[in-house]
């Protein structure tokens, strides 16, 4: 009997040890070789909770890596044994992570596996906090540290207030959207995304398409209400508790002209895009008076400074 136990015994800690040896660097290495048959066996014989692993140490979840490197067999799999598709960290969300890739096909199955793009918004998460709901410790240290210091919510993303984050959802669905019917991107906004949504450089989805010279993009979006008066405006909060905010109010008629000025070379080049893109804006109710703080122009005065007399008269028809 001794001896049978001191096997046992033996057996048991081989087990344990044999456990303790994976970790969460290895698993994350597999995913990004994309050895989907040797992930599956290690989590299978080790038991392990592919939703949890590492992040009891500060390890963001597998299926961050995993959006990242855009292997859909491997998303897939780790969705099917219990990832969580809205799984919050102060660099974003899995989909965020998808999105700085341009892995539309990665949101696409995220969406089918219960993603909800409305818990990209901080707008989501105070109003859990407002209803005393239960919320994961981010999310409870930073809808207290909002709340106590009265911050914006309006249009912005969770990740205002935390460490850098990756590009907002909907503006990579634009972005990356090499058809151009914006499929994703209609999905998104069904699902509930907010089409005024402004990243960490406190710009909309509206204000990177303008950025683009992308008129079908800006079309797009004013068909699905943007903000055309929406200024853009930064928290530029780095981490939290350290808080520099940015703001000229320049709207987006106003970002026109101003890669006229900064980015001049791009602007010549797509001079036809350029119209379309302010005969849109005015279309839909952009302001020409909008003044800007630190030079206290307005928009029509800043084309007059321009001097180009098609955009002139373009912005002077809104008057």
């Amino acid at each position: 009997m001794k001896i049978n136990l001191k096997i046992v015994v033996l057996l048991v800690f081989s087990v344990v040890a044999t456990a303790q040896k994976v970790t969460h660097q290895e698993l994350e290495h597999l995913i990004k070789e994309g050895k989907i048959k040797e992930l599956k066996e290690i989590v299978s014989s080790n038991e392990i909770n592919v939703g949890t692993v590492g992040v009891e140490i500060g390890e963001v979840p597998l299926l961050f890596p995993a959006c990242s490197g855009g292997d859909l067999e491997i998303i897939e799999y780790l969705l099917q044994q219990g990832a969580n598709p809205n799984s919050v960290s102060r660099y974003g969300m899995p989909a965020n992570w998808a999105a700085e890739r341009g892995n539309l096909a990665t949101i696409n199955l995220l969406l089918d596996y219960g993603f909800d793009p409305k818990k990209e918004t901080l707008a989501y998460w105070m109003k859990q906090f407002n209803e005393k709901d239960s919320l994961p410790p981010l999310m409870k240290k930073l809808t207290n540290y909002v709340a106590k210091n009265k911050l914006p919510i309006t249009d912005l993303p969770y990740t205002a207030y935390t460490d850098p984050s990756d590009p907002l959802i909907l503006t990579a669905a634009i972005f990356y959207d090499s058809i151009g019917d914006f499929t994703l991107a209609k999905r998104l906004i069904t699902a509930g995304t907010n089409v005024n949504l402004s990243d960490k450089k406190g710009k909309t989805a509206l204000h990177n398409a303008i950025e683009s010279f992308n008129i079908d993009a800006v079309n797009f979006l004013i068909k699905n209400r943007a903000n055309v008066n929406k200024p853009i405006k930064s928290e530029q909060m780095f981490e939290l508790f350290h808080r520099k905010e940015y703001n000229d109010n320049i709207t987006p008629l106003h970002y026109v002209l101003y890669l006229a000025t900064h980015n001049s070379e791009s602007y010549n080049t797509h001079k036809k895009q350029v119209y379309k893109i302010a005969k849109s804006l005015v279309k839909a109710g952009a302001n020409p008076n909008a003044i800007t703080i630190s030079d206290s122009l307005s928009v029509l005065q800043k084309a007059d400074k321009l001097g180009d007399p098609t955009l002139i008269k373009i912005i002077s028809r809104s008057k």
